[in-house]
């Protein structure tokens, strides 16, 4: 019947969590004790602003889901522009993850962009960039053609192929390395075209 029950004591909540664990967990994500403010950061700090993380994004995706009905009612342009957004967004990160990856405290918070390890955080982003979009909130982009008010005008459009492709690396198995291909164009005022590629290992 989920992960809490009412009433439950500290001792109840021990038992089933590893609090030493938990704790150490928490520390290493909430900025000060990961890294003194005397001491250098390290890479997965230097790339990532967890300040904006727990101060912006959490914030916003608590509140879309107080809007949920309204979300569920944006236009199909506007899940589309989401769409695109997250994938573009997991460009800029499989630029960076190799940099992240090498933090030895917390690069294991800045896994590989295989197919596996996206499915679990994959309606976190989503709900995201659907917050901005209803709550109209967020940067503008560098582009207009990234702007979901420009998408909700109808003055972009976007085709998203998905195509499954294999590298020259084999497997141990022998079999080719297999790969998720997701070949993105997007369209503005049918005048201006930017394409970018994003590749998944299928693991």
């Amino acid at each position: 019947m989920g992960m809490f029950t009412p009433n439950q004591s500290p001792k109840d909540i021990e038992k089933r969590f590893d609090i030493e664990a938990l704790q150490h967990e928490l520390e290493t994500v909430m900025l000060d004790k990961a890294y003194p403010k005397k001491a250098k950061k390290g890479p997965y700090r230097e790339r990532a602003d967890l300040k904006t993380i727990f101060g912006t994004i959490y914030p916003l995706q608590f509140r879309a889901l107080q809007e949920r009905e309204g979300i569920l009612a944006l236009p199909d342009t506007l899940w589309e522009w989401a769409r695109t957004i997250n994938l573009r967004a997991l460009l800029l990160y499989q630029r960076e993850q190799p940099f992240m990856a090498t933090d030895q405290r917390m690069g294991k918070k800045a896994p590989r962009a295989t197919v596996t390890n996206l499915c679990e955080p994959a309606c976190d982003s989503l709900l995201s960039f659907l917050g901005m979009a209803y709550l109209q909130e967020g940067p503008t982009p560098d582009w207009p053609g990234l702007d979901h008010r420009i998408w909700q005008k109808g003055e972009v459009t976007s085709t998203i192929n998905v195509d499954i492709i294999t590298a020259s690396l084999l497997l141990p198995d022998g079999n080719p390395l297999p790969y998720l291909r997701n070949e993105v164009i997007i369209s503005f005022r049918e005048e201006q075209r930017r394409q970018f590629i994003v590749d998944f290992l299928l693991f």
